[in-house]
C-alpha cells in the first residue's frame, strides 16, 4: 500500500468511525430514502460521520457527493493543493475503498447469527496464532530483542 493509499484509508476510517474493515458492520449507512431526498435536492450531505450508501454496487450521486466533501477535507487536513491527476487517483482509491467496505458490510448483513459467531471465533484464533508467531520469531532472532 502506498503512502497516499494509507492516508486515504486512515482518513476514511476516521470519518467512518472504524479502525478495522470488519468494524463497518456497526456503522450507520445512508438509506434509500435519504439517497432519494439527496437526489431531489431536499437533503444535504454531511461528512462527519461519513455515511456511505451501500444499497447499489454502481456509483451513486450520494457517494460521489461524499467524495467531493472528502477530497476537500483531505486536502485541507493535509495542507495539500491537489492537481487533477492526484484528485483522480484519490477518487479511485475512495471508490475502491467504498466497494471493499460495501462487500464486507453486505457479508455481515447476509449472515446468520451462527455464521457471525463462527467467523468471530475463527478471527480470534487467527489473531492469537499470529501474535504467538510474532513472539516466537522474536526469540529465534536474538538481535531483534
Amino acid at each position: 500500500m502506498t503512502g497516499s493509499q494509507t492516508a486515504v484509508r486512515e482518513a476514511m476510517n476516521r470519518l467512518l468511525g472504524i479502525s478495522k474493515d470488519k468494524d463497518v458492520a456497526n456503522i450507520k449507512v445512508a438509506t434509500e430514502e435519504e439517497v432519494q431526498e439527496y437526489d431531489d435536492g431536499v437533503l444535504e450531505l454531511e461528512l462527519e460521520p461519513m455515511r456511505p450508501y451501500f444499497g447499489s454496487p454502481r456509483p451513486t450521486a450520494w457517494n460521489s457527493g461524499l467524495f467531493d466533501l472528502f477530497i476537500e477535507h483531505f486536502s485541507d487536513k493535509n495542507n495539500m493543493r491537489l492537481n487533477v491527476n492526484q484528485q483522480a487517483d484519490i477518487e479511485d482509491m475512495f471508490e475502491s475503498r467504498i466497494q471493499t467496505l460495501r462487500r464486507k458490510w453486505k457479508q455481515v448483513q447476509n449472515s446468520t447469527v451462527e455464521e457471525l459467531k463462527a467467523r468471530k471465533i475463527r478471527d480470534e484464533k487467527m489473531s492469537r496464532a499470529n501474535s504467538r508467531r510474532d513472539r516466537v520469531s522474536l526469540f529465534k532472532n536474538p538481535t531483534m530483542i
